[in-house]
């Protein structure tokens, strides 16, 4: 059974769900969820809601557009919050994530 990884003590930018305008989604693609790189309009997309809930680290991944190459260097460097809360999210996807 694998350890779920926790980004509670590692230093690092936690972004604000409180983003309304232009979002993109950086974390890995969740078949029949959501797929890498989708931009929202107008924040966070409402028919994720469950899945928020199930796994919170996937709103996590929602950041401003202006920032996307800043947080892609986030997540391919080990040991940033972006990077476990990309992992988490693997591994919640491979559960079945209906």
């Amino acid at each position: 059974m694998s350890k779920k990884l926790s980004a509670d003590n590692i230093e690092g930018e936690v972004p604000s769900n409180e983003n309304k305008g232009s979002l993109i989604y950086l974390g890995p693609n969740i078949p029949s969820i959501i797929n890498r790189f989708t931009v929202y309009k107008d924040g966070m997309p409402k028919h994720l809601d469950k899945n928020f809930q199930d796994c919170p680290d996937i709103q996590k991944m929602f950041v401003p557009v202006a920032k996307l190459s800043e947080v892609l260097e986030k997540i391919n460097k080990t040991g940033t919050p972006y990077n476990v809360w990309y992992s988490n999210i693997i591994q919640f996807s491979k559960k079945g994530v209906k």
